[in-house]
């Protein structure tokens, strides 16, 4: 089986070598590269065609610019429509794939009759794994409305007939459209599975969209919306949790009207959700003392697993 890498790439040229070269160092071979420039400077495409032609491969390579400069939605569609293989692997410009990813990912695709598969990830940052995210549960639609269960899509990968049937990302959601793929692949019945092992890396940064107050905002409540009704076929429950991830969201954007809002609607429906409240007393703590205790109540969440 074959696979079209697509990476989308806008003004990270100092980190998108880093990406190519671990999808050059990949054990397995039968795959092809699609770069995807959304950069509108004439400096940065000069420099992305220059790592490209520089990267050392036994592969296909093409690199592929978007004149429409619409965002990394519209980057990673076009990339789809230029894949020439059944199987669709994404990598953000600024992470990075162990060198077996492809690999284990191949072998779960050849043994089971998945439509798609993820694995766990290393969160890194200063140069250091800060945590590995692992995520067991069997992912269904109430699991994935209540939050991103799924997370980067530099850790997975799809069949090209899946995304196709579901037109691909929303290039409407400026952020969390990976978030949307998930809850439309799911609604469309895909079958995911999953790699009990860390096979990305990613990288953490301040500069990302997700950490932007108005793009991520508009993002999520633009899926609230857009999902709405699945929502409240899922019941109240679902609803509170799905209100409750957004709460804590923005509660990391330091966005205090959205987390009232949030933390109001998930007590709307459902009264006794046991993971409100703490939230609400770290908010409480927050707006009156101004110290954030989140990082600490997280650690130690950790330690008493």
């Amino acid at each position: 089986m074959r696979f079209s890498v697509i990476v989308p790439t806008y003004k990270r040229t100092d980190k998108l070598e880093r990406a190519l070269e671990s999808i050059a160092s990949q054990s397995y071979s039968d795959f092809e590269l699609i770069v995807v420039d959304d950069n509108p400077e004439q400096d940065f495409r000069e420099k992305v065609e220059e790592i490209v032609e520089d990267l050392e491969s036994g592969f296909e390579v093409k690199l592929v610019v978007n004149d429409d400069g619409q965002g990394v939605s519209s980057a990673r569609n076009l990339g789809i429509e230029n894949a020439s293989s059944d199987y669709i692997a994404f990598l953000d410009d600024d992470d990075e794939w162990k060198p077996e990813k492809l690999e284990k990912e191949a072998e779960a695709f050849q043994q089971n009759n998945y439509d798609a598969v993820y694995s766990a990830i290393e969160m890194y940052r200063d140069g250091e794994v800060q945590d590995i995210v692992r995520k067991e549960e069997k992912l269904g639609i109430e699991q994935i409305l209540e939050r991103d269960k799924m997370g980067s899509p530099s850790k997975v990968s799809v069949k090209k007939e899946a995304l196709e049937e579901i037109n691909g990302f929303d290039e409407d959601i400026p952020s969390g459209e990976d978030w949307d793929l998930w809850i439309r692949l799911i609604e469309n019945e895909a079958e995911f599975g999953y790699i009990n092992e860390p096979l990305v890396r990613y990288h953490q940064s301040d500069d990302s969209k997700s950490s932007q107050v108005d793009v991520a905002t508009e993002g999520r409540e633009k899926i609230t919306e857009k999902h709405s009704e699945l929502l409240e076929k899922a019941g109240s429950k679902v609803k509170a949790r799905h209100h409750l991830n957004r709460a804590k969201k923005q509660y990391t954007l330091r966005d205090n009207r959205g987390t009232e809002k949030h933390l109001s609607k998930t007590l709307q429906n459902n009264i006794i959700e046991p993971e409100a409240y703490p939230i609400v007393a770290l908010y409480t703590i927050r707006r009156i003392t101004g110290l954030d205790m989140m990082d600490a109540a997280v650690k130690a969440k950790r330690i008493l697993r």
